[in-house]
């Protein structure tokens, strides 16, 4: 047959493990099974390195836009004493029914 006594013994042992549900964590599955699940685990490998790039890029571009956001509002935004001095002559509702001042 051409093949070793070392071979078909390995491939005998691989099969059963198989058949027992053993999955190989290296090498070629011999069952349709072992090798679909083979394939799905490499998926998810991939899948989760997928998602951990999108995940950097997103925290990235989150806080480049922060940054951008921050310095557009510095620029052109009101100081805190500017925004109290406008607010106090909002007319307030009071107890009595009547608006007036704060």
């Amino acid at each position: 047959m051409g093949v070793s006594h070392t071979a078909l013994d390995r491939w005998v042992r691989q099969l059963s493990q198989e058949h027992n549900g053993e999955t190989l964590e290296k090498g070629q599955a011999i069952t349709e099974t072992q090798r679909e699940i083979q394939d799905l685990k490499a998926r998810i490998r991939r899948l989760e390195r997928e998602k951990a790039i999108l995940k950097k890029a997103t925290a990235l571009l989150m806080s480049e836009m922060t940054n951008v956001l921050l310095d557009n509002d510095i620029e052109g935004c009101k100081t805190t004493e500017s925004l109290i001095d406008e607010t106090q002559d909002i007319p307030v509702y009071d107890k009595s029914g009547l608006y007036g001042g704060v």
